[in-house]
């Protein structure tokens, strides 16, 4: 699964090599997967790490200067062994892994200070979607009945027997 002489194992850059974000019900998912078929992409742990928001390591949490205190090698090596194959990307460095959290479009106020304070350089894949398909989507996600109890429980029950229209109104009343 590599195109790396065997001199170079444990040569390549740390995962992530490539991020993902973008808003809810935009595609981030399906771009994932469709990267992933690659046979030089190989899948981390878990599609989304959150390690940019609210798995950032805690005692650094709105600390600048405790956040810069470690280097960035220190802060992209804690995200690579947290969330990715580190056997794997040792022994094939030409691999490729990419975190795909669209939550950091929202929280770009984080997200962006601590790519910096790693040094991060890798390419970012924005997702967006006509924000009216999007929110149907959503919607339609959100009173889906064929869910687990866990799904439930994250999306609520507050817009279940509410159209479209009515959450729009009430969005806007709220505004």
């Amino acid at each position: 699964r590599t195109v790396a002489l065997v001199t170079e194992r444990g040569t390549g850059p740390l995962a992530p090599h490539f991020l993902i974000i973008g808003a809810q019900k935009a595609g981030t998912t399906s771009l994932y997967e469709y990267l992933a078929q690659h046979p030089l992409i190989i899948k981390g742990k878990r599609r989304e790490t959150h390690f940019l928001d609210w798995r950032w390591p805690s005692h650094q949490d709105f600390d600048k200067d405790k956040m810069l205190q470690q280097s960035s090698t220190q802060l992209r090596k804690r995200w690579h062994t947290t969330f990715y194959d580190v056997e794997n990307h040792a022994t094939h460095p030409t691999l490729m892994a990419g975190d795909s959290t669209p939550s950091y479009l929202l929280a770009s106020h984080l997200a962006i200070p601590r790519l910096k304070a790693m040094d991060f350089h890798g390419p970012m894949i924005v997702m967006l979607r006509n924000p009216v398909a999007r929110a149907l989507s959503h919607y339609a996600m959100i009173v889906d009945t064929n869910c687990t109890p866990a799904q439930r429980k994250t999306r609520g029950t507050e817009w279940l027997n509410a159209s479209p229209a009515e959450i729009a109104n009430a969005e806007l009343q709220f505004l």
